[in-house]
């Protein structure tokens, strides 16, 4: 029976580790940030239509796994219905007892996990009628939209890049003051906590997206995609569906620079830009997507500062306009584009300070506060 925990304990111990790494470290800082955007109707600043591409295959994902968090450890727990034809009681995730009080002191557990300890042994034998095959669930779908508060599971000893519990964070009251302004829409509000290096090529960018998910409309390049028809059986297997509905993104590239309703200028710049860009791009197409990186850095009077490193691009559909007329379907509506409205600022701050980051299309409040590392409990003696 013990051999069935050894991957939950497994997983317990990646919160456990962390204590005795963190311990020494002097440069721990909680970051909250907040994201708006606000009404565009009077921007007349110029921004060009084709899409920085902004490579994301160094970044640090914390979003994806809170909005499609991967449960597939929970399935392993689980007996499968084709051994046993009873339903038979699943082991706990983990024993409470077997962690003395101190242990318990150390690893705050999240309240979702004592949630599925507790209640897991309930759950018998998944019935023939109702299991689904692995490919049916293994991929987690990300939601339309991204949820504009974002709460996460505060740890005393963080393994790095934890999401902070929406409770935790101290911007509250303003966000909610932001919610009560005409023209402002909140896009993002979350928290979490990093150990920040010494040097801007050492520093770790997180991936931010917010707001609204594109990617069932338009491809990367801001070029509107063709819709994936719906299954007409009943029989018809959810993995193709998925497969369907996920087309490749090449596939869209290739579609896009094919399309002659796109502009000529447009797409010979497109065209340059993809072949001369050697990164990865996102699978999905966000309203608001992009790279945030805090590091230090000492002054010549050998003083640390707090640096803030952002790359962000906000799309935002509209008309696409050939010589300053739209282009026209051929149903005669307007063809549409995702346009892209980049955002690129390094620059130096000061902990516990607000510091507001202002773009034409939308804004970015940002608080940095050092946290202490707090002693771990005492080992205790047998």
């Amino acid at each position: 029976m013990k051999n069935a925990l050894v991957p939950a304990l497994a997983l317990i111990s990646t919160l456990i580790s962390p204590v005795s790494q963190a311990k020494g470290n002097d440069w721990w800082f909680d970051i909250e940030v907040i994201v708006f955007s606000r009404n565009s109707d009077s921007v007349k600043e110029q921004f060009d239509p084709v899409v920085t591409p902004i490579d994301i295959s160094s970044a640090k994902d914390i979003l994806t796994p809170y909005l499609a968090p991967d449960l597939s450890y929970l399935r392993q727990m689980l007996s499968g219905c084709e051994s046993q034809k009873q339903g038979q009681q699943v082991s706990p995730l983990f024993y409470t007892e077997d962690f003395d009080s101190g242990m318990q002191a150390s690893v705050q557990i999240p309240d979702w996990l004592i949630d599925i300890n507790n209640h897991i042994g309930n759950l018998g034998c998944i019935s023939d009628g109702l299991a689904f095959s692995p490919r049916d669930y293994d991929i987690p779908q990300l939601p339309d939209e991204v949820p504009a508060k974002i709460d996460g599971v505060s740890m005393r000893y963080p393994s790095d890049f934890d999401l902070l519990e929406y409770k935790d964070l101290e911007l509250t009251s303003l966000y909610r003051q932001l919610t009560r302004q005409r023209g402002v829409h909140p896009l993002l509000h979350l928290g979490w906590r990093q150990d920040v290096p010494f040097g801007r090529n050492k520093a770790t960018a997180i991936r931010l997206f917010a707001g609204k998910n594109y990617s069932s409309e338009f491809d990367y390049w801001g070029n509107t995609v063709e819709k994936p028809q719906e299954p007409s059986g009943l029989n018809t297997e959810l993995g193709d569906y998925q497969a369907a509905n996920q087309q490749n993104i090449v596939d869209r590239i290739e579609q896009a620079i094919s399309d002659d309703d796109t502009p000529a200028v447009i797409k010979k710049k497109e065209q340059f830009v993809q072949q001369s860009f050697d990164g990865q791009i996102p699978t999905e197409v966000w309203q608001l997507d992009g790279l945030f990186k805090v590091f230090l850095q000492y002054t010549p009077q050998k003083v640390p500062y707090l640096h803030i490193d952002s790359q962000l691009n906000y799309r935002q559909p509209g008309a696409l306009l050939n010589n300053n007329q739209a282009v026209l379907t051929e149903a005669g509506a307007p063809k549409q584009f995702l346009y892209s409205y980049p955002f690129n600022q390094l620059r130096r701050v000061i902990s516990k300070e607000l510091h507001y980051f202002d773009h034409p299309y939308f804004g970015m409040i940002v608080q940095i506060r050092r946290y202490y590392m707090p002693d771990p409990p005492p080992e205790s003696e047998e």
